[in-house]
């Protein structure tokens, strides 16, 4: 911290009907807080119930009067940073420096704060200043030659500000030049900004991954793999694919055939397994697709295609003769195949239940879940409490 003073007291501008809307208001808060304090004490639920959505409302209706004055934008925060210079590059007292450019650049503002932040690769200083006579982007206005305080002539004098600092860098801070400063360079992704080391945004990404309506959202989402891996991903969907072999009689003794169509039917069919198992088990299922190509491939390239006048069935279709002794060993080969990959989509799907049960012992455990149980048995104490009292009322009064 270069430096650390006592920041003034907003000033508040309200007209006089807002000031008597607020002392109303004020006055109906402090009702209904009395109210809710004597419907606790006696246990009235619809009472306490009424009592808190007024105060609530009444609170939303105080905070939107004071938010709605016309208040002037005194404060203004710098951050001045030197994007991606090493140690060495620079003078050690470079934020002094920088410090002393703003004091010196903008002397109507009055400095609260300034402070170094050394939590990233490139050094930067935040400096806060307060404007105590007029707006501060007046001040800024002014410093860059605009003639007024619209969007385009902010951004103007922003451009302009960071450009008197960059020359004044290379003159009083940088032991070498530094980059020359781009216009409309893109910000980068979260997840390249979290890996150049922002180790604050990354516990927060963290605290919120691990938030109950994420943990909830990710149980909710987890639910939902495993209903459609019970639907989708069951055994018998996978298992014994023989395709169905004929038989006809000629001439020259039997021939065996395989319909095209079916061949067709199978192969879609387990290439959309695939797809089905990749997008539940959030897997790459490419290497699977290929492998079910190349079999059924094989399996073509393997037999005769062409039509087989001699047998009515197929006097339309074409069809696929084979060897049949040929065909046995195929079939064989790809029904083990089929079987390994079931039992490690079953494993799969066993980690999705572990995770499951992961997840819902997080939620369990979680300070809020917690909280929300103890809430929730004071209430159901209070409701078992009323209930006593009713019944025990309605005995006294059957006694009368």
């Amino acid at each position: 911290m270069l430096e650390k003073n006592e920041m003034p007291k907003e000033k508040i501008s309200l007209s006089k009907e807002q000031k008597k809307e607020i002392k109303s208001l004020q006055s109906k808060l402090s009702t209904y807080k009395k109210r809710l304090a004597k419907a606790i004490e006696d246990g009235k639920e619809k009472s306490i119930k009424t009592n808190s959505k007024n105060i609530d409302k009444i609170t939303k209706q105080l905070s939107k009067i004071e938010k709605s004055d016309k208040r002037e934008k005194n404060y203004t925060e710098f951050t001045i940073a030197l994007t991606n210079s090493q140690k060495g590059d620079y003078a050690e007292n470079w934020s002094e420096k920088a410090l002393e450019f703003i004091k010196q650049e903008f002397p109507d503002l009055k400095v609260i704060s300034a402070a170094e932040h050394r939590d990233q690769h490139s050094p930067h200083i935040h400096i806060l200043t307060h404007s105590p006579d007029k707006p501060v982007t007046q001040v800024l206005a002014q410093y860059a030659g605009q003639k007024d305080t619209k969007r385009e002539s902010m951004k103007e004098a922003y451009g302009y500000i960071a450009r008197k600092f960059h020359s004044y860098a290379n003159e009083k801070i940088a032991h070498k030049e530094l980059n020359k400063l781009h216009k409309g360079r893109k910000y980068v992704s979260l997840g390249q900004y979290l890996q150049k080391g922002n180790f604050e945004a990354k516990r927060r990404l963290e605290e919120q991954k691990n938030s109950l309506p994420a943990l909830k959202a990710e149980q909710t989402s987890l639910d939902k793999r495993l209903v459609d891996a019970n639907i989708h991903l069951k055994p018998q969907e996978i298992g014994d694919y023989s395709l169905e072999v004929h038989t006809s009689k000629g001439f020259f003794g039997k021939k065996h055939f395989i319909t095209q169509s079916d061949i067709d039917r199978k192969r879609t069919s387990l290439l959309e397994y695939a797809d089905k198992a990749g997008e539940i088990l959030k897997e790459d299922t490419s290497s699977i697709k290929q492998n079910f190509e190349e079999r059924f491939e094989k399996l073509e390239k393997s037999g005769d295609k062409g039509k087989d006048r001699q047998q009515k069935h197929f006097d339309k279709e074409p069809v696929l003769k084979i060897n049949l002794e040929a065909f046995k060993t195929w079939r064989k080969d790809f029904n083990q195949y089929l079987k390994d990959l079931d039992t490690n989509v079953k494993k799969m799907i066993e980690k999705l239940k572990d995770k499951k049960i992961e997840t819902l012992d997080k939620i369990y455990k979680h300070p809020d879940s917690i909280k929300q149980r103890k809430e929730q048995e004071v209430k159901h104490q209070e409701s078992m409490q009323k209930f006593k009292q009713k019944k025990q009322t309605s005995k006294v009064y059957r006694g009368r």
